[in-house]
């Protein structure tokens, strides 16, 4: 799993251009419908990167959890596989 320190150094690259203006626009509407606040482009930027910091990285490892146990499971399914044809 990637340590926190490097998951900070990739934090640009989590999102591309796109997904963080929708994420900036959703988050500035979010404040606006639901709390009657209007706040800018900026702290609506520094809420997103605050949550990535504080959950990011918990995210991420679950994500890669669940790739290893799909991957454990497999290679599992192709070893009795292998064990069958294998010649004794």
């Amino acid at each position: 799993m990637l340590p926190l320190t490097q998951m900070k150094s990739q934090k640009i690259g989590l999102l591309s251009a796109e997904e963080k203006r929708h994420a900036i626009d959703a988050i500035i509407g979010y404040f606006s419908s639901e709390r009657g606040e209007e706040i800018g482009m900026i702290a609506a930027e520094d809420i997103m990167d605050q949550v990535l910091e504080q959950v990011g990285t918990k995210i991420y490892n679950k994500g890669v959890d669940a790739v290893v146990k799909s991957l454990r499971m497999r290679l599992g399914d192709l070893i009795s596989e292998i064990e069958i044809v294998e010649k004794k």
